[in-house]
């Protein structure tokens, strides 16, 4: 491999190709073709290309890995909690099918991180249709309250078909499925604009010291400060994710991580090649050597470390068809083609030797 250097661009405007949508909710069927999630799954990826759903039960276990699934013990990551709210992070926009108490206690917990509450939809089925008020008065009062508009979550009402299911002479189920296992009409239409509310096609990042040693709150800036041996950033975790997805742009970085032979070797790829990038950065930025500085990376809003983000964004792009990590059957790390759609761009440049970069 060449002995290149490379930075990202200080202030970089972007358009970010990938838009990852988190379906949870109520029960999966991972290969049931009348699965609601299967079938919302099946109209948000018929919308753009570009536009990639993530539903947990169909690729991840907790445990021993099976065919066919990841197990979240190869990235460390041991609670569910913490899996759905980096899922929610990584993701756009979050949709909910609200039908049982489970799902309730998901939206409780996105309402927990203001960033992940307003991107958070919660589908629910028809009052009539089932007679049964999913939404209870709880729910209602907390995060529906029209009084507080900039702190409810959307909700949008579907009419479901259904299937009775008789427990006993005084308690019937309702098995609810979208008609004719389409999303149309009214449906279709609020779907939509729930995807597209508050989209930015074009934005800015920039790199930004932080003043009193304070992180910048908007999500647009990467903060950080440095001292005589530590360097430290805090991140948005969607900028995380875009320029993640960047370095996959570079040819020694595609050589390296294809020489993966498990999941480890994949995430110490990246993670030191993005730790070398945003030294490589900063030392341009401040013109100061941090060859030697401990790099401490902090997410916003988020207490998960480092290697597990990087971990599981892995994890997402093997789930989005972007990669195939290595396992106990294939011992090769494989990108997919199409995955160029997504990281061909212009954030990082190569840099040019001088008296300085020559110290790096």
């Amino acid at each position: 491999m060449s002995n290149q250097y490379y930075k990202f661009n200080e202030k970089m405007q972007i358009k970010d190709p990938l838009r990852v949508f988190f379906l949870c909710g109520s029960a999966f069927t991972k290969n049931d073709p009348n699965d609601k999630r299967n079938v919302l799954k099946s109209y948000i990826e018929s919308l753009n290309i570009n536009y990639k759903v993530i539903i947990l039960e169909e690729h991840f276990v907790f445990g021993k890995m099976r065919s066919g699934y990841l197990s979240y013990d190869h990235i460390f990551m041991k609670n569910l909690k913490d899996i759905e709210l980096l899922t929610g992070l990584f993701s756009d926009k979050i949709i909910i099918l609200h039908e049982s108490i489970s799902t309730a206690a998901e939206l409780g917990m996105f309402s927990s991180n203001k960033d992940l509450f307003k991107k958070t939809c919660i589908l629910t089925p028809d009052y009539f249709a089932v007679e049964e008020e999913k939404v209870s008065n709880f729910i209602r009062l907390a995060f529906l309250n029209s009084r507080t508009p900039e702190e409810s979550v959307k909700r949008i009402t579907y009419y479901p078909k259904t299937n009775k299911n008789i427990v006993s002479n005084v308690r019937t189920e309702y098995h609810t499925y979208f008609p004719q296992n389409k999303i149309k009409g009214n449906l279709a239409l609020n779907i939509n604009s729930f995807i597209m509310k508050d989209y930015k096609e074009v934005f800015e990042i920039t790199f930004k010291k932080q003043k009193f040693s304070k992180a910048y709150t908007d999500d647009s800036i990467i903060s950080y400060n440095y001292n005589k041996s530590e360097l430290n950033l805090n991140f948005p975790i969607k900028i995380i994710r875009i320029l993640l997805v960047t370095i996959f742009s570079l040819d020694e970085f595609r050589v390296k991580i294809r020489s993966s032979i498990a999941i480890k070797d994949a995430v110490s790829a990246l993670e030191d090649e993005f730790k070398s990038i945003l030294k490589n950065t900063l030392s341009e930025i401040e013109a100061t050597d941090f060859k030697n500085h401990k790099l401490i990376i902090g997410i916003k809003d988020n207490n998960i470390p480092f290697r597990n983000v990087i971990g599981y964004f892995l994890y997402t792009l093997q789930a989005i068809g972007m990669v195939k990590l290595p396992s106990d059957k294939s011992k090769k790390f494989i990108i997919s083609p199409i995955f160029k759609i997504l990281y061909d761009n212009n954030l990082i440049k190569q840099i040019k030797p001088s008296k300085f970069t020559g110290l790096l």
